[in-house]
């Protein structure tokens, strides 16, 4: 019978092969003029970025199969960058493939006083290190370090001490220099180290500092005393300035008016001043004589002058003694004296102060034949050496006269 033959069509599938690097391809089979949805990922090589090729071009799934076809695996070498950074400076780049060096390492910016050096984790960054990512490296400075040497002023070469590795941009430490100095051998000392202060200023570069060393003898030591004993003591020199204390010990009776300088002999204690065997004054600790010294102001700033250290008396005969005294002055408490006749009648009334002699009253009563007329306290006898003890009732009395 008259028949109808139907042409049927199956699609053709092709295969799409993917071709790796180290043999093992991967295959997708697609219909004819189709693409490939699935593509397999570029295996993966350390330090490389991969990507599918064909015919020249990158491999997508935009490209239509019409036929069996290789796909090439093909890799570019990865780029790192290296940064270099320093405080104060711009940033320096270098670029370089995976697992090379910086062969063109830039030079660390240059920091005053210190020397600087390339670090990467802790160690020191050079060209052997091969880079496998992006990395950051520190400029790390140390401080140069110098020499200082503490020479003798007075003759500009005597070196009295040396201090190495000094860091630069420190104060050095204050140095441990002698305090004398024996500069011409003779037994005895020249220099003695006062007032000197280590300078504050910082270190640029090696350094000479030159230490003032006062003569020996132009050193003294200062004491100041009161009832207590001994209140301050140091040394100092004369044309110094040094300040008194505003109080002084309590002294029952008598009253602190002020400090008095006082005629004091001897060298300087040893327990002050080194080097010297002699013993220091023994003068007493308080001044009682007003009369006769000049009296400084409690907590006045004084300058120190060579008759200070005579106590006042300053002459060609009595040359500057080698310390300076100050002991504090006290005045006795004001005290009244009442003078009765032998009648008990007032003759009159003195004030005067606690520790003074007395200064005695006239008689107002008649001479007795075969008596002296004296005067009487607590009915002793009084004499003109006797002192004010106080408030004081003086009576007029008749003593036979032996």
């Amino acid at each position: 019978e008259n028949i109808t033959v139907q042409a049927e069509y199956t699609i053709n599938t092709y295969t799409v092969t993917f071709l790796t690097d180290d043999g093992t391809d991967i295959t997708r089979t697609v219909n004819y003029n189709t693409t490939v949805t699935n593509i397999p990922d570029v295996p993966e090589k350390t330090g490389y970025t991969g990507v599918w090729k064909y015919n020249g071009a990158e491999f997508t799934s935009s490209i239509a199969i019409t036929e069996n076809i290789t796909v090439q695996a093909e890799y570019t070498i990865n780029t790192y960058t290296v940064t270099f950074t320093a405080e104060g400076s711009a940033d320096v780049t270098r670029t370089v493939n995976y697992n090379t060096t910086v062969t063109n390492i830039p030079d660390v910016p240059e920091k005053t006083g210190y020397t600087g050096v390339w670090k990467y984790n802790g160690a020191e960054f050079t060209s052997s290190i091969a880079i496998t990512e992006n990395i950051t490296v520190q400029a790390e400075y140390t401080p140069k370090q110098y020499t200082v040497t503490y020479i003798l002023e007075s003759d500009g070469t005597t070196e009295l001490a040396k201090q190495e590795n000094v860091n630069y941009g420190t104060v050095p430490d204050k140095p441990n220099l002698p305090i004398v100095l024996d500069t011409d051998e003779d037994g005895s000392y020249d220099y003695y180290l006062f007032g000197w202060q280590q300078p504050t200023e910082a270190i640029a570069g090696d350094t000479t500092i030159y230490v003032t060393y006062e003569l020996y003898n132009s050193v003294n030591e200062v004491k100041i005393t009161d009832a207590g004993g001994i209140k301050q003591h140091f040394l100092s020199m004369a044309g110094k300035e040094i300040t008194l204390p505003d109080t002084a010990a309590a002294m029952e009776n008598y009253e602190f008016v002020g400090w008095g300088a006082v005629s004091s002999g001897g060298y300087a204690d040893p327990a002050v001043k080194e080097g010297c065997t002699e013993t220091a004054d023994s003068t007493s600790d308080t001044y009682r004589n007003v009369d006769y010294i000049t009296i400084y102001s409690p907590g006045e700033t004084i300058t120190l002058t060579d008759s200070m250290r005579m106590g006042g008396f300053l002459n060609n005969y009595y040359p500057p003694l080698n310390n300076f005294k100050f002991a504090a002055v006290y005045m006795g408490r004001e005290c009244t004296l009442t003078f009765k006749d032998t009648n008990g009648n007032i003759v009159t009334t003195k004030t005067a102060r606690y520790g003074d002699r007395i200064s005695y009253a006239e008689f107002t009563d008649e001479e007795k034949e075969d008596y002296n007329l004296v005067w009487t306290y607590n009915g002793e006898e009084l004499n003109y050496n006797s002192t004010v003890t106080g408030d004081m009732e003086i009576i007029a009395a008749y003593v036979p006269i032996t």
